[in-house]
């Protein structure tokens, strides 16, 4: 093999090596690329829990005083829910 052979066979090396790293670039920002999709998901149901929690805050139809087991055990359900969506209220209540 002579000079010319060498200095050939690296310059492939070189391209080659290139052409890795881009791949592998390329492999990390689709990594990223279906990460963030995965959290605009994330955050459109969210945002769709947090105002369907806000509704029923303000639906008397649901925080009527309970007279049964089953009423109490549902409106603190709905509210241990809302607290888990939205946080705990203004007033440190839960």
């Amino acid at each position: 093999m002579d000079m010319s052979e060498v200095i050939a066979a690296m310059r492939v090396a070189g391209r080659t090596l290139h052409a890795a790293r881009e791949v592998e670039k390329a492999s990390r920002l689709y990594t990223a690329i279906a990460a963030l999709e995965g959290v605009q998901k994330d955050f459109i149901r969210l945002e769709a829990a947090t105002l369907l929690a806000a509704e029923q805050a303000d639906d008397e139809g649901l925080w009527f005083v309970a007279e049964s087991v089953t009423e109490a055990y549902l409106q603190k359900a709905l509210r241990d829910l809302a607290t888990a969506i939205e946080g705990p209220n203004e007033t440190g209540e839960e």
